[in-house]
């Protein structure tokens, strides 16, 4: 586990880490247990489905897989580490090089995606689209993957703003609107978001989201302690009826479970 953590402190979002529990204990067991230790504080997804076999049954075990679903690396994440490491840097280096598959007149857009500058990609994919000559419907395909990964963002933000992650949900919007500006079939799905957000009916939302996250971050360090958890229930009464509040609540009978 401690190995895994530092893998995701140094990849950051370019690696996702999903742990699993898999020695019988209940998810709400798994999650207390996750928190107790501090693990919480990190980017890593938790669950106790295993999303694939594995060929062994020795812990800890664990498998590597490329952004297609491929399995490159499987086994113990400890003796392992070195590798993995290595695997992932190559697997990242080898996701922003453009696909041999993509014609040489789409190399900008794609170029320009990766970047962030998605008003540059479009207009690029755009225009090789346009003519309708060979590399066409390359571009189609293109511009097809460019509005699927921009609606996989969108639905992950929508996510956020129904579970109480307003912060993060904010932080994601202004981020991809920053990308998107100047892309107005992009801006134009993003201004009912950005306007709930601003709308007064969630400035209570936004005080509770803030006031949750000083708490939460403590609970995340230092796992669920009763100096903490004692501030839960002050915050509930303040925020009551916000989503914030029912996350709060949430954690204080998580930390309660037995």
């Amino acid at each position: 586990m401690p190995s895994s953590l530092k893998l995701a402190e140094a990849f950051g979002d370019d690696l996702a880490i999903l742990f699993v529990e898999a020695q019988g204990a209940s998810k709400k067991k798994a999650e207390q247990f996750a928190w107790n230790q501090g693990w919480m504080a990190t980017t890593a997804m938790w669950g106790n489905e295993q999303p694939l076999v594995l060929d062994t049954d020795k812990l800890p075990v664990c498998a590597l897989l490329s952004s297609e679903g491929e399995v490159l690396l499987m086994g113990n994440p400890i003796s392992l580490h070195k590798d993995i490491e290595d695997a992932i840097r190559l697997e990242i280096k080898r996701a922003t090089k453009v696909s041999k598959d993509v014609p040489r007149s789409l190399h900008g857009a794609w170029k320009s995606f990766q970047k962030g500058d998605y008003e540059k990609a479009f207009q690029a994919a755009i225009e090789v689209e346009l003519p309708g000559d060979d590399d066409a419907p390359a571009a189609v395909a293109m511009l097809e993957g460019f509005r699927a990964n921009i609606a996989t963002r969108i639905r992950g933000i929508e996510w956020r703003i129904s579970n109480g992650y307003l912060l993060e949900a904010a932080e994601r919007l202004e981020d991809l609107a920053d990308s998107a500006e100047g892309v107005v079939e992009i801006e134009s799905l993003l201004a009912p978001i950005q306007e709930r957000l601003a709308s007064d009916e969630m400035e209570p939302e936004f005080d509770a989201a803030k006031a949750f996250a000083k708490i939460e971050t403590r609970l995340k360090k230092d796992g669920l302690e009763d100096k903490w958890l004692r501030q839960l229930e002050p915050f509930m009464k303040k925020h009551e009826g916000t989503l914030a509040a029912e996350r709060a609540d949430q954690l204080l009978r998580l930390s309660k479970i037995k």
